[in-house]
């Protein structure tokens, strides 16, 4: 967009190389110092900078004894570029001083960055009023603006700080345009730049995320999983923590094969005077979470989706007699704990006093109480090999539908899964013959 007076056909960039053009015609910054200060004077947006602020942003504390006199060099050489035609005895028009600093006086329109956040701003427009393909293509009309890395060839402390910020804000807008895909149902054609975009960002949960409900749509259900479990193991490698509500919330959801992850069109909101508002579309939610009339308390009963309901109990015995008072103190202690956290009961005894049965026997008789299932494993602690907790957790998650492919490795990456796994559900599990209470941690 061309300007106006001693402005008209200038152009400036930041995001990529610091560059300047008149006409077409690419102008000759100069140094990395001089293009510093420049990219400095296009982000303040015509607000002036003193001297001060221009020589720590630039030098930092390296600036050299006579940093004030190298920066008006550096100015005037800058106003000898941008305003080549003007006399030695007129007042520059551009790059104006003000007070004892300096600002970039631009008429709107002549730099890209701009341009970008206008552009992202009219998307924004367009996807509160349910265009969502249009909102689309702005986004992706913003990004083509892009060229490499922001402010690259600028130096100096201010540089560092403005270019993290501006990669930052680059990638929040790609999430943004890859929720707009998804909701247009683009679901296949997104997962390569997810891809590439989670190696390049691994511990951004947002695109994980993303990915995840990606490859699920298109009928990849295990590789959805498994962006789960690398994420969860890059951030407890790099942070020390797992992934957060959201991301594991959506890894519960794909794991039951939830409907409302399914793709359906987004409506678009109805005309009159109320359909201008921040109103989001109605359908699945490309973030993966539930549609608008979800969103809130649910008055109505919690809809349970599919899943594996194992029945791994041995057999009861049918001739069971006698510990009625037992039978009756177990069965109260596990039915006690519903709604109020996990309930654990033990049973120790010598060997050969009917401790399995006794567990066995009660266990059977809690079905209403344990509505999603039975799990049952033997530890074998009276043996020198004691069986893994590890592999006792993969026949679990193989017992709750998990594909083998997609079980984790680790201990502790098995356990986590396993409580996601259950976190919304009554089961029973019984595990016969433990050594110790820290085989069954």
């Amino acid at each position: 967009m061309a300007g106006h007076g001693l402005a008209a056909g200038l152009t400036f960039a930041v995001l990529g190389p610091v560059r300047a053009w008149r006409d077409g015609r690419e102008l000759e910054i100069g140094t990395p110092l001089q293009r510093s200060i420049l990219a400095m004077l296009l982000l303040r947006e015509g607000r002036a900078v003193t001297p001060t602020e221009m020589i720590d942003a630039v030098w930092g504390e390296e600036a050299p004894p006579r940093a004030l006199g190298a920066l008006r060099t550096y100015v005037s050489r800058l106003r000898a570029v941008l305003e080549p035609d003007r006399s030695p005895r007129t007042r520059p028009e551009l790059l104006t001083s003000v007070g004892r600093g300096y600002a970039l006086r631009l008429t709107p329109g002549l730099l890209d960055l701009e341009v970008f956040e206008r552009r992202v701003a009219a998307a924004e427009n367009e996807r509160r009023a349910g265009d969502l393909a249009g909102a689309a293509a702005a986004v992706r009309e913003a990004l083509g603006l892009w060229s490499g890395e922001p402010l690259a060839g600028a130096v100096g402390p201010y540089a560092e700080s403005q270019r993290g910020r501006l990669l930052e804000r680059r990638v929040g807008v790609l999430e943004t345009l890859m929720e707009l895909d998804l909701a247009l149902g683009r679901h296949a054609d997104v997962i390569p730049e997810l891809i590439t975009l989670t190696a390049e960002h691994p511990l951004r949960e947002r695109l994980r995320a993303q990915l995840m409900l990606a490859f699920y749509r298109c009928g990849r259900q295990a590789e959805a999983l498994a962006v789960f479990s690398d994420t969860r193991r890059a951030l407890v490698e790099e942070l020390g923590i797992d992934p957060g509500p959201e991301l594991a919330a959506l890894h519960r959801r794909v794991l039951a094969a939830d409907p409302g992850l399914a793709w359906a069109p987004a409506a678009r909101p109805p005309a009159g005077p109320d359909a201008g508002g921040a109103r989001r579309p109605a359908g699945p939610d490309p973030r993966g979470t539930e549609p608008d009339d979800r969103d809130g308390p649910r008055d109505g009963p919690e809809v349970r989706h599919e899943m594996p309901r194992p029945a791994q109990l041995p057999a009861a015995v049918a001739d069971f007699t006698g510990r009625r008072q037992l039978v009756n103190r177990l069965r109260t202690l596990l039915a006690a704990g519903h709604g109020e956290g996990m309930p654990v009961a033990a049973v120790s005894g010598i060997g050969g006093v009917g401790k399995t049965a006794l567990a066995v026997h009660v266990a059977h008789s809690l079905h209403e109480v344990f509505p999603d299932g039975q799990l049952y494993a033997d530890l074998r602690g009276y043996g020198e090999e004691p069986t893994d907790p590890a592999s006792v957790l993969a026949a679990f998650l193989r017992a709750l539908g998990l594909p083998v492919d997609v079980i984790p490795d680790g201990l502790a990456e098995r356990a986590a899964l396993f409580r996601s796994l259950l976190a919304d559900r009554r089961m029973l599990v019984l595990l016969d013959n433990a050594r110790d209470a820290g085989q069954v941690a």
